[in-house]
This record gives C-alpha cells, sequence and structure tokens, in this order.
C-alpha cells in the first residue's frame, strides 16, 4: 500500500499541531520550516483537515492552527480517511471470473478490516510518546 504525498505531509503537519497542542494557535510557515515542506502544498492541505474538524483555524497576527480536540482524540483513521479516502478502497479487477473476484474481495475485506482496526487504535497521542521514546532511547551513548 502505498500512501500519497498528501497523506504523508498531512500526517507530519498533525504531528506538529500535537506537539503544540495547548500552546495557542501554530503558523503554517513554522510547520513548513520545520518538516521542510512547502508551504503551498500545506495550505491545501489544512483546509482538507479543517473542513474535516481536525484542526480549527484562529485568524489575526497571533492566529495560525490547532488541534479541533486533544491528540488522544484524534486517531490515525480520522486523518487517513479525511486525506486518503477510504482504507484500502478494492480498485476494478479487469478479467476475473466471479470466484476469482470473491476470493480476491474476501482478502481484500480481511486486510481492510485490519488496517482499519490498526488506525483506529492509534492517536496523535501514540505517536507523541513514540517520538520521545524514540529521542530518549537515542540519547544514550556509550
Amino acid at each position: 500500500m502505498l500512501l500519497s504525498t498528501r497523506t504523508i505531509y498531512g500526517f507530519r503537519m498533525m504531528f506538529q499541531l500535537a506537539l503544540n497542542y495547548e500552546k495557542g494557535p501554530f503558523q503554517l510557515r513554522e510547520i513548513s520550516k520545520r518538516e521542510g515542506l512547502s508551504l503551498k502544498y500545506l495550505s491545501q492541505i489544512i483546509l482538507i483537515l479543517k473542513n474535516a474538524n481536525l484542526v480549527v483555524a484562529t485568524r489575526g497576527a497571533q492566529g495560525g492552527y490547532q488541534l479541533a480536540r486533544p491528540p488522544r482524540a484524534i486517531t490515525a483513521l480520522e486523518i487517513f480517511v479525511c486525506l486518503e479516502g477510504e482504507v484500502l478502497a478494492l480498485g476494478e479487477q479487469d478479467g476475473q471470473t466471479s470466484q476469482d473476484s470473491v476470493v480476491v474481495e474476501e482478502v481484500w475485506d480481511r486486510l481492510r478490516r485490519g488496517a482499519a482496526a490498526a488506525l483506529e487504535g492509534l492517536t496523535l497521542e501514540d505517536l507523541l510518546r513514540s517520538d520521545m521514546k524514540r529521542r530518549h532511547a537515542s540519547n544514550y551513548s556509550i
């Protein structure tokens, strides 16, 4: 399964917003700089996230974006579906017999349910904790 650039950038942006949760609005320019991502592309992605009620915008000189809910209340599944659409959507399968189609659909359905369950069980807070553990572990050297 390949993720689109939009989804990869969207997760990186949401992670930055989670890192700055409770610090007030965070400007896209800063996310762009920290992550090394195109400001223009982030501007397009943030609108999708805003329309899905995952982020809120604040206007003005001190404005920017912040998570609409705490990091523990936003799942990877919500972000994924917002940016990518259905988890593991099955495209048209040309030249397959009906038996082949049933087998493929069964396999794909199990994959989809497993992937959706894994994404549903992962929150932005989990990602923050994982990042903190990784950073902490890499600080030890002999």
